[in-house]
């Protein structure tokens, strides 16, 4: 965590400009201080500068052993730490979480996509535990699934407003990690297409997560790995609702579904769990 006193001429955007090189990376740093009004900040105000993940422990996909997963780890100071295990993500003090009752929305998923969850895990060198706890999270197994974010206004004038599909991606986002200008709605609403582009997605930060189940969850929903600091977020890592730890608690449940199911499916996944340790 760094501090920054604020300087005559300073600007939100200038500040991310220089901690971030990213000027719209400015709502970070408002979140942290609470800062309702970007333009509202003061010469001498004191900021705090959340830490940003911008590098890995691995050296590329599929670098297996010795990348301490395997070892209780945390992303920022004061979160809580975690390890990898053969059944699955261990949090310490509380174990393997689970989603209630049997795992049934996972189930469904790889009943039901795991020829494409299979295909595309292959394509991308991602585990398929990863793209199904995506799946889980996102959208529940809902392939025509919709969310218009605040500041929406049409899919063309604000594609990075809107994620569709059984990943949830921004069109934007889509459009970006796939180098296609050409994605649309109706583009994601194919099963196959939305898990191309979310694990080209989850494919792509690997640099900052080495697929690491609770650094892929917030990484995916918040565009990167940045510290926050909210009471109510027990992993401090970014994320929304900011200030909670609900998506990633969402995600590393589904997760440890999908190690679960995946052991005992008579499908088995191409692209293991066991390569993450």
């Amino acid at each position: 965590m760094k501090k920054y006193k604020v300087k005559r001429g300073d600007t939100l955007r200038g500040i991310a400009l220089r901690f971030y090189n990213d000027p719209n990376k400015y709502k970070i740093i408002a979140e942290e201080n609470k800062i309702k009004n970007p333009n509202s900040i003061k010469v001498g105000q004191v900021l705090i500068i959340p830490e940003e993940i911008t590098s890995s422990i691995k050296t590329k996909i599929g670098t297996k052993k010795n990348d301490g997963l395997g070892e209780y780890h945390r992303a920022f100071r004061g979160g809580i730490r975690w390890k990898l295990t053969e059944d699955g993500l261990y949090i310490e003090g509380s174990g393997i979480e689970r989603s209630k009752g049997s795992p049934k929305t996972v189930t469904k998923i790889w009943n039901k996509y795991n020829k494409e969850i299979i295909k595309w895990a292959k394509h991308f060198s991602v585990p398929c535990v990863l793209i199904i706890a995506t799946i889980a999270t996102e959208s529940g197994g809902k392939a025509n699934s919709r969310r218009e974010e605040p500041g929406f206004i049409s899919d063309f004038s604000t594609p990075h407003r809107v994620s569709v599909g059984l990943m949830q991606t921004l069109i934007s986002t889509a459009r970006a990690t796939l180098h296609n200008e050409k994605i649309d709605a109706k583009w994601l609403k194919n099963p196959s297409n939305s898990i191309k582009s979310g694990t080209s997605y989850i494919a792509e930060q690997f640099p900052i997560t080495d697929f690491d189940p609770p650094k892929v969850a917030c990484a995916y929903n918040s565009g990167g790995l940045y510290q926050n600091r909210g009471k109510n977020n027990r992993w401090k890592m970014r994320q929304y609702p900011i200030g909670t730890s609900k998506h990633c608690d969402r995600l590393v449940k589904w997760f440890n579904d999908a190690v679960f199911v995946l052991e005992r499916h008579p499908k088995k996944a191409k692209v293991t769990y066991s390569v993450l340790f």
